[in-house]
């Protein structure tokens, strides 16, 4: 194809038929070549000798040029500079295996960083959104599937446990709804209300003398106002804080932030600040052991983390940072703590949104790379919640229900729970850690991610902690997110009938390790993966297997044991 044309008011060029690539023209007339901020230049199909119609815009001069066809002329694109209509284009546009890590749309190059985070964030729902409804389209066609009926989750919204004769399908979900979107919930509002009541309780009205001298009750204005503000981001913090948490490697009980894990995130999202500066090292310190103390006359049985924050004390400790991150700032500007609170959520978005981090659920997802935005309740919808991967978990119901019975530990209210301990012990002794994409990190966010959220974290500890029937099924799930599984069609060109062999040939001494096994059976496609249900079904056949193998081998060993039979 030839060069692209030039752009309407000097916009980007179109690209080149035949070999798809897209390059910039000379400056349109009248005008000198503008930035591509102002464009988004039209996508040529490779080979076809033709481009798009238009292209489209963004901003004052948003006019840019179109597909380029054989002879190199370039049309005129879109010139709107709604912003709106422009995200829905460019979502429309941007392929499955989009990749937002260097802020690129890969076809166009144009650059997303001149989009502010909102605008980010809302690309990034778009195109799931749009790749959902597009896979949803080409699903089997016949009467529709109603998760909220039908599924296997369906005691999520289930008010009354005792509707359920079956006592391991019982669970409490504060949400009363299977999805916790406010359209569905509103567990998190009352999430933060709790959480605000409990900074404000009377052995803990500390937090009144952190917002200003001589504030003496929750009605202040400066209270209200500070309230107000860290309730209008409660749900991008608690997401961030279960995601930081998670973090915790060495953890024996969920979901708390340890220093280590918040130390992590004041590095990662910016907060942390050179030697000497209003926000060092040493601050961030004496910040942390500030929130953490307990108080004169405080419960010592309270079930508060001495080295960790709990919920409450997380967002204490967002107030206690903005002060210190922008003091001069505030003062000179005449600002408050609510102006310093909305800094340090901009900034901490910015940062962790540019280095990729807090997208540990998103990043590897189909190719797919997602801001720091809890997009949990659309992959439930996407991939969770759908007939095919609910048919895969009630085949293997029997089998889960033996697995959860075994590493599970307390009841509450005549349900059983299972705490982070039993579920990494679970995982170790399946193998799950065999290769390097699962690691604790990977387990601890299956935990984490899969447990709805509960608004009492203080009254309700046990199930903060712990992990219902429910949760547990959504946990086998999300390993499939994040482990790496050979397709089967790998599996069979290695030898191996399904994914239960492979551990066996690594017993065996046939390959090293799971990494060496998929190293020398690579796969021919690198975008290779078995449908999602596909993948599900092989992990509960590999999961139910290896459980069988070590409950049967510990029973030998328990017989060994006993008096009067000998252990050579």
């Amino acid at each position: 194809g030839g060069a692209g044309g030039d752009g309407a008011g000097g916009g980007d060029s179109g690209g080149d038929g035949k070999d798809g690539s897209n390059r910039r023209g000379s400056g349109g007339s009248g005008g000198s070549l503008r930035s591509s901020q102002d464009g988004h230049g039209g996508r040529s199909y490779p080979g076809s000798g033709t481009g798009d119609a238009s292209g489209i815009g963004l901003g004052a001069n948003g006019a840019n040029g179109g597909g380029s066809g054989a002879d190199g002329s370039g049309a005129a694109g879109d010139s709107s500079g709604d912003l709106n209509s422009f995200l829905s284009q460019l979502a429309g546009r941007l392929p499955p295996d989009a990749s937002f890590n260097k802020f690129q749309c890969p076809r166009c190059k144009f650059p997303l960083e001149k989009l502010n985070l909102d605008d980010l964030a809302k690309l990034s729902s778009a195109v799931f959104a749009r790749i959902s409804k597009e896979k949803a389209e080409q699903a089997d066609t016949g009467p529709k599937w109603n998760f909220e009926e039908s599924s296997i989750f369906r005691p999520r919204a289930i008010k009354d446990k005792e509707a359920f004769d079956d006592a391991e399908q019982r669970c409490l979900s504060d949400a009363h709804a299977m999805l916790e979107d406010e359209e569905h919930s509103d567990v998190k509002t009352r999430a933060f209300n709790c959480d605000w009541d409990l900074l404000l309780e009377e052995k803990n009205l500390r937090i009144l003398k952190v917002l200003g001298k001589g504030i003496t009750t929750r009605k202040d204005p400066k209270v209200v106002a500070i309230e107000k503000t860290l309730g209008k981001h409660y749900a991008w913090l608690s997401y961030i804080y279960t995601v930081s948490a998670a973090s915790d490697t060495v953890a024996t009980e969920g979901c708390y932030m340890n220093w280590l894990s918040f130390a992590s995130l004041m590095d990662m999202c910016g907060v942390r600040t050179k030697k000497g500066k209003g926000c060092d090292q040493r601050v961030i310190d004496t910040v942390f052991k500030a929130t953490n103390f307990e108080m004169a006359g405080a419960d010592e049985d309270d079930l508060n983390p001495l080295n960790a924050l709990n919920r409450s004390e997380w967002l204490e400790i967002i107030v206690r940072l903005a002060k210190a991150r922008f003091p001069q700032v505030a003062k000179k500007l005449n600002k408050g703590v609510p102006w310093a609170v909305d800094m340090l959520v901009e900034k901490m978005k910015k940062s962790l949104a540019a280095n990729g981090a807090c997208n540990e659920d998103f990043v590897t997802v189909d190719g797919e790379y997602f801001l720091a935005v809890d997009l949990r309740d659309e992959w439930r919808k996407r991939d969770l919640y759908v007939k095919n991967t609910d048919e895969i978990l009630s085949q293997w119901k029997g089998k889960l229900q033996d697995i959860f019975g075994a590493y599970s530990s307390k009841k509450v209210k005549d349900l059983r729970l299972m705490r982070l301990a039993g579920w990494t012990q679970f995982l170790e002794d399946t193998g799950m850690f065999l290769d390097s994409s699962f690691t604790r990190k990977e387990a601890n966010m299956c935990f984490y991610f899969a447990k709805p959220t509960v608004v009492n974290p203080v009254k309700d500890v046990v199930r903060f902690e712990g992990m219902d029937w429910c949760s547990f099924l959504e946990a086998i799930a999300l390993i499939v997110r994040f482990k790496e599984l050979p397709s089967i069609d790998r599996l069979l060109q290695g030898g191996l009938e399904s994914l239960k062999d492979l551990p066996q040939t690594i017993r065996d001494g046939v390959t090293s390790t799971w990494d060496g096994w998929m190293q020398d059976h690579p796969a021919e496609d690198d975008n290779e993966m078995d449908p999602f249900p596909v993948r599900l079904d092989q992990l509960c056949l590999l999961l139910t297997y290896e459980f069988e193998r070590v409950t049967a081998s510990k029973s030998r060993k328990s017989k060994l044991k006993k008096p009067g039979i000998s252990n050579r």
